[in-house]
């Protein structure tokens, strides 16, 4: 083989971003003695959070693997930084100092590095899954047992969780992770329980 007909080695091609991150808190003994503030820096943390989620799968608590375009992982960081920039807004309105700004490190990461983030990445998602399959498996059994208030709050959780789990599927597509099973399973298993509750899914 050429020098020219060679494969490129996967050792040197760009695959991706991990974004490494680290948010301001509400953990502040000054916020916590203040409602208001502490709600605004917890509201602004959740917030980044979510977006910042959005751009991946986790590979760990703090690290987001994904292949979103650079102009994407730029516009969620603008996001990220206005959230924060609001709450400081908002503390100095109340006479509290301000907080440090949002740490966010967009990381590139060659072929053999995604691998290995993607190996994390899916192991840590498929370990959420099994939870969220036994907790639905224990709902399936119990949920008829429920009446009034107690499966209300049943039903608004498995509501609020729907989007998540979407947009998680739609993000391991995305990045070649293969949980189709686990999800489909999540799927039938929450339709198992609406139909028990008498709710159409």
């Amino acid at each position: 083989m050429s020098r020219t007909d060679a494969q490129p080695d996967v050792n040197v091609i760009l695959k991706g971003h991990v974004i490494a991150y680290d948010l301001p808190a509400e953990d502040r003994t000054d916020l916590k003695k203040i409602p208001e503030a502490y709600h605004k820096v917890a509201n602004a943390r959740i917030r980044s959070t979510t977006a910042l989620h959005a751009l991946g799968l986790c590979a760990t608590q703090s690290v987001v693997l994904t292949t979103k375009p650079e102009t994407v992982i730029k516009e969620t960081f603008e996001k990220v930084h206005s959230f924060y920039q609001d709450a400081n807004a908002a503390l100095r309105i109340l006479g509290i100092g301000e907080l440090g700004e949002p740490d966010l490190r967009p990381i590139k990461i060659l072929e053999a590095q995604y691998m290995d983030f993607k190996s994390l990445a899916e192991a840590k998602l498929s370990k959420s899954l099994d939870k969220t399959i036994n907790d639905l498996a224990a709902l399936a059994q119990s949920i008829e047992n429920l009446t009034g208030e107690a499966r209300d709050k049943v039903i608004e959780s498995l509501n609020r969780k729907e989007k998540p789990l979407t947009q998680a599927q739609a993000l391991a597509k995305e990045l070649g992770v293969d949980l189709s099973d686990k999800f489909s399973l999540v799927e039938q298993l929450t339709k198992t329980v609406y139909a028990k509750a008498g709710i159409s899914a």
